[in-house]
């Protein structure tokens, strides 16, 4: 994906489908019209630029790839009427739902019917950054922000042989049972465990900024 244009790969059985390359021309039109993205973003969703200061703070490699990703805009519709806390609890709950679903499937289709509760956990990711940015002074974002970016990177160094591994465990010859989506079952166990940690951390901020409005009474 560049500025002025877009590779999709097609192999024999698959292409890109409409949707796809509309969510791609989305991307590709904020890349060459930013000021007029900027613009609507302020119009309809009440958005605000970062002040110079605030937006030097950023890493330069982050700010030079700045946009509004495609699949995010029904966070636009969520947060509000949800709240960003709620969005959270709703959002980890959908993804343990979807991963355990996965776990089970027998029929190809039943893959696609199950990635609607999946995707619909979208919803947290967004919101869990506009909770944990709004706890942080406006001279330390770009440090939060770059510790976010440094525990997903270890996610996805972890998370592959944790997940391959647990896949040999329960599918070679001599495992103690068959059970193909053992992975899915861990990667549904982790993010139950998330949300209970997100919970307790919240509810933890909330009664903390609580008994210290309540000191300063």
């Amino acid at each position: 994906r560049g500025k002025t244009g877009i590779a999709l790969p097609i192999f024999l059985l698959w292409s890109p489908s409409k949707a796809t390359i509309r969510h791609e021309l989305v991307h590709l039109s904020q890349k060459q019209f930013s000021e007029r993205w900027w613009k609507f973003y302020e119009e309809k969703w009440s958005f605000k630029k970062a002040t110079d200061t605030q937006f030097l703070q950023v890493p330069e490699r982050w700010r030079s790839r700045r946009r509004i990703n495609p699949d995010t805009l029904r966070i636009r519709w969520t947060s509000p009427r949800l709240g960003n806390e709620k969005s959270i609890y709703i959002g980890l709950s959908l993804y343990t739902i979807g991963m355990l679903l996965f776990a089970f499937a027998t029929q190809s289709w039943m893959m696609f019917v199950f990635l609607i509760p999946y995707c619909l956990g979208g919803i947290a990711g967004p919101a869990l950054q506009a909770t944990v940015s709004a706890k942080v002074p406006a001279n330390e974002q770009g440090e939060i922000q770059g510790t976010m970016a440094s525990l997903m990177s270890a996610s996805a160094i972890i998370g592959p042989p944790m997940m391959t591994n647990t896949f040999y465990f329960f599918t070679h010859k001599e495992a103690p049972f068959q059970l193909p989506g053992a992975p899915f079952i861990l990667g549904s166990f982790l993010m139950l465990l998330s949300t209970v940690i997100a919970y307790y951390s919240l509810k933890k901020h909330v009664t903390a900024n609580t008994n210290s409005d309540y000191n300063n009474q």
